[in-house]
C-alpha cells in the first residue's frame, strides 16, 4: 500500500496508537516494524520504494514521542474527512 500525501512518521504513530489501544494485537516494535515494511511502501521521486527501519521508528515514538503532534494532527483531519 503506498503512502500518499502522508508521511511514515504518521504511519507509525497511526498504528502505534492502535496497538496502545488495543485496536490490534500487542506485536512488539520489530514485528510492528516488519509488518509496516512489508505491506506499505513511500514514494520518493516518482518512485516507489520500501519503508525502513520502521521498528526504530516506532520506538523512538514511544520513547520520545518526537514529532508525533504533527502526524497526529493530520491523522485525525483524515478521519475527520471521512465523515463529510
Amino acid at each position: 500500500i503506498k503512502l500518499k500525501d502522508y508521511n511514515v512518521t504518521d504511519l507509525a504513530v497511526l498504528f502505534n496508537h492502535l496497538r496502545a489501544e488495543k485496536f490490534i494485537h500487542h506485536y512488539d516494535d520489530v514485528d510492528l516494524g516488519r509488518l509496516l515494511e512489508n505491506f506499505f511502501c513511500d514514494e520518493k521521486d516518482g518512485e516507489l520504494v520500501s519503508l525502513n527501519r520502521m521498528a526504530k521508528s516506532i520506538n523512538n515514538l514511544k520513547n520520545l514521542n518526537k514529532g508525533s503532534n504533527k502526524s497526529k494532527e493530520r491523522i485525525y483531519q483524515l478521519f475527520k474527512n471521512i465523515n463529510n
